[in-house]
């Protein structure tokens, strides 16, 4: 373990990603037709390691494990990602849910997609691109936390992998791919044993909480205020992208026509509201008799017909090709901003103080990411009650989610400013590393006090919460005391999250 010249020693580092790039959630063939170039080149990038034929068994966290045949077991990817050993359903406050509520279609991608010579990938999955961004990310990780801090060992123990590491994704096939392939550049091939004991351990909560759940009627309630505000707001730039993409794309003019009530959104947690679904098969109304205030909100776009061309046009630009003909850089930018206002505009200012008064703004931030807050604090705070030397504590934690798993923890810090209000990249993340004073020179704190920092994209965070004096450790306020840190994190915590 490496101690820094001002006495803090780095402890635990929690990691919170978003998954790599990807292929669009589904195929839009009035953007990019069947015969388009570019629509092959989309969609014929996932020749390396089709989801996860790289399985060894899978089981739930009280079943026997079930063993997949040998041409699954034995088959090791071009880039060596740990096989995975298990995903553990973790029940959590659902004591009474049964394993079987896990998604079966998750289970049966991983293990029984075959290879394909020509690479081409299955709506949503995590592409070629999207498995080197995170095996980079990892090895990024590696330098850091095996070599500057010492915080890892440079070779995956078993012992390590049992008690020290702790991996956790969605039931989505891309996070569990992403974390699997961020494995592998935090432990590369040869540092790594084979057979059972070299296998990772994948968690998966029975009711997810690391993404936004607009389920939560007091939610809904409590951000449509500021939701309706956000759409006037951006109401002309909305109708404005929406005109230039069915103008572009007049084949779209009614994308609802082919818009399924159960057709899946780009991002868990962009669960449309019931005004919308009623709207799903109705045609987009134009300027009429309605009063100002609503011509000038929307024209009938819903949040769904952003999202198809936001989302086949964003993972054009991410995979490298080149946008439609007549789309600019700016405008898909503007469309970027048309569909995160639309989506989680009136969430932010509904969750900031400034706009929304402390009360408010802080119910919305407990409801919204407060049960994953408060998966992260158990972690820390454990570690924050056993010694540096302790063997048998979680060092490292890995949380593999999505942009709704980012933006709202951005949130929930106070962390959602102008500087960072735009739509989270691909494998962007949140790291929580934390320290204690081991006294190795004076310093402003005590021996055995504790310090987070929390960094976005890799960049020290200045938390509002930890700008006082005696709140942070001296002369870096980024390096928010614990107490502080843990104080601010607690309020967002409810006791009974459903009342």
């Amino acid at each position: 373990m490496t101690t820094a010249d001002n006495g803090l020693a780095l402890k635990q580092v929690l990691v919170v990603h978003r998954h790599g790039e990807r292929v669009p959630v589904r195929q839009a063939p009035r953007i990019l037709a069947q015969g388009d170039p570019q629509h092959t080149r989309l969609w014929a990038q996932c020749g390396i390691a089709p989801f996860l034929n790289a399985f060894r068994e899978f089981a739930f966290a009280f079943d026997t494990p079930l063993q997949l045949p040998d041409g699954i077991t034995n088959a090791h990817p071009p880039l060596y990602p740990p096989v995975v050993k298990e995903l553990r359903v973790v029940q959590g406050d659902s004591a009474l849910l049964p394993p079987y509520l896990f998604n079966q279609n998750t289970f049966k991608q991983l293990t029984s997609q075959p290879a394909r010579a020509d690479g081409i990938c299955q709506p949503g999955q995590l592409t070629d691109m999207g498995k080197i961004t995170l095996l980079n990310f990892g090895s990024s990780l590696r330098q850091k936390y095996a070599g500057t801090h010492g915080l890892i060992p440079s070779i995956l123990t078993p012992h390590f992998n049992k008690h020290n590491l702790y991996v956790r994704s969605t039931g989505y096939v891309r996070t569990i791919e992403s974390v699997q392939y961020l494995l592998a550049g935090l432990f590369p091939f040869h540092t790594r044993y084979f057979g059972p004991s070299g296998d990772v351990t994948i968690h998966i909560k029975a009711e997810e909480n690391m993404y936004i759940d607009l389920t939560c009627k007091k939610l809904i309630h409590l951000i449509e205020p500021f939701k309706k505000a956000v759409d006037l707001r951006f109401g002309e730039l909305t109708n404005k992208m929406m005109d230039r993409m069915t103008q572009i794309f007049p084949e779209n003019a009614s994308l609802n026509a082919y818009l399924k009530d159960d057709e899946v959104m780009s991002t868990p947690g962009s669960n449309l509201t019931e005004d919308e679904k009623q709207s799903i098969n109705q045609p987009s109304p134009k300027k009429s008799s309605r009063n100002k205030d609503e011509n000038d909100r929307l024209k009938g776009y819903n949040l769904r017909e952003i999202d198809i061309f936001y989302d086949t046009l964003k993972c054009i630009k991410a995979s490298g090709l080149e946008l439609p003909r007549g789309i600019t850089d700016q405008e898909l930018n503007d469309l970027s901003t048309v569909f995160m206002e639309s989506f989680v505009g009136g969430l932010i200012d509904a969750g900031s103080d400034s706009i929304a008064g402390q009360a408010t703004a802080s119910t919305v931030r407990r409801l919204l990411i407060g049960r994953f807050v408060a998966d992260l604090m158990n972690h820390l705070d454990k570690r924050t009650l056993t010694p540096l030397s302790d063997e048998f504590a979680v060092k490292l934690g890995l949380f593999s989610g999505h942009d709704t798993t980012i933006l709202p923890l951005l949130v929930g810090l106070g962390a959602a400013t102008e500087e960072n209000r735009s739509w989270p990249n691909f494998a962007a993340n949140i790291t929580f590393e934390l320290f204690e004073n081991v006294g190795k020179r004076e310093n402003s704190s005590k021996i055995g006090e504790h310090f987070v920092r929390v960094k976005y994209n890799d960049e020290p965070l200045n938390l509002s919460f930890c700008k006082s004096p005696g709140s942070h450790f001296l002369g870096d306020p980024s390096m928010c005391s614990f107490k502080t840190f843990s104080g601010a994190m607690k309020l967002l915590i409810s006791e009974n999250h459903k009342k």
